[in-house]
């Protein structure tokens, strides 16, 4: 063979491998890009948090009517709930009201809890950006829904987030890391105080939220429409923070969710092995749903809500199989067994 027929074949040879070489580096990059991962800087969004409890600490006690009106001015209904639902001393019209709410100010230990919120959070400076881009990435996706304001307060340990029509409330005195002193004092279970950390705070506010904008009366439906409702949250979290770790969604130590993800198989066997998917015993179903040190029914090691866990994977092979649904269409679609069905959900042993 010609000296010059060799080099053709090879340059022919090359130019073929380096075609090949580049189409799979393309196909390469389209399996391994995140489709959630969209661009949300466009989107125009001013949200701040309302510090509610710097403006009740600081009133005069005695507190007067007059203070409880100066309240209601700048925070609407959320007075209202703060007394009724958070702390529970009743409605502001009550005549009770104002002494209730001065002996809570007094009361030496929310005094203390107060001046270790100030000194853990003296701006919210973080938590806005971080909301910003988490409600930026929920209007893309929910372009109708209203954004809320955000109103921080100290709870007296009662409740870490509250949502309602207009207003998501984040109580700092539940965020104030795994160790404080008050957690300890009231020997609340470390698998609790593990998730009252600040790097928390945003992911409740948002599973919160879109919890209260996507209702299901769960207590009337089977496991599987329980866990492919949650499923359908925590994908809507996976749209909302791209960039977040699994781990943080869930509220998984590391080595829980690798546990998870190892034993996927044998999770999905065991749901079905026990005919489980179809059981309408709420309280039963709720083992799988509800936090706790592990799973009831699973091995010790094994992380808690493994019904979320597992109804996500399902919403997330399902979602990768309509790349053309939006998430609007994905709360729309209430036949969690149609769901099940094309997601063709099926892992790995």
């Amino acid at each position: 063979m010609a000296l010059s027929t060799k080099v053709s074949i090879i340059s022919s040879l090359r130019k073929g491998l380096l075609r090949i070489s580049g189409f799979m580096f393309l196909l390469c990059c389209s399996c391994n890009q995140n489709k959630l991962e969209v661009n949300v800087s466009s989107i125009k969004l001013s949200l701040n948090c309302k510090r509610f409890d710097n403006d009740l600490f600081i009133l005069r006690c005695p507190v007067e009517v007059a203070d409880i009106n100066i309240l209601r001015n700048k925070y609407g209904n959320f007075v209202d709930r703060f007394g009724a639902n958070i702390i529970k001393i009743g409605s502001p019209e009550s005549p009770s009201y104002a002494n209730s709410l001065t002996a809570f100010l007094l009361d030496n230990d929310m005094r203390i809890v107060y001046g270790d919120v100030k000194n853990k959070y003296p701006n919210t400076d973080e938590l806005n950006k971080e909301l910003i881009d988490a409600f930026k990435h929920y209007n893309y996706y929910f372009p109708n829904k209203l954004i809320p304001q955000v109103v921080t307060y100290v709870s007296g340990f009662n409740y870490a987030i509250i949502a309602d029509d207009t207003t998501l409330g984040v109580g700092l005195d539940m965020y104030l890391g795994a160790d404080y002193k008050y957690y300890q004092l009231m020997q609340l279970p470390k698998y609790r105080t593990n998730l009252m950390r600040k790097e928390y705070i945003a992911i409740d506010g948002l599973k919160s939220w879109i919890s209260t904008e996507f209702e299901s009366d769960i207590k009337k439906a089977d496991l599987l429409s329980q866990i492919i409702h949650e499923g359908k949250i925590m994908y809507a979290l996976d749209a909302v923070f791209p960039a977040a770790h699994d781990s943080l969604k869930m509220g998984y130590s590391k080595k829980q969710n690798d546990w998870a993800k190892l034993s996927e198989a044998q999770i999905w066997a065991y749901f079905i092995d026990k005919k489980l998917l179809f059981s309408t015993n709420y309280g039963e179903n709720m083992r799988f749903l509800n936090d706790a040190p592990f799973t009831s029914g699973l091995p010790r090691d094994s992380p808690p809500k493994i019904g979320v866990w597992l109804g996500w994977q399902i919403v997330r092979a399902y979602m990768n199989t309509k790349s053309d649904i939006s998430l609007e269409a994905l709360f729309a679609e209430q036949d969690a067994q149609k769901i099940l069905s094309q997601s063709k959900y099926k892992p790995a042993k």
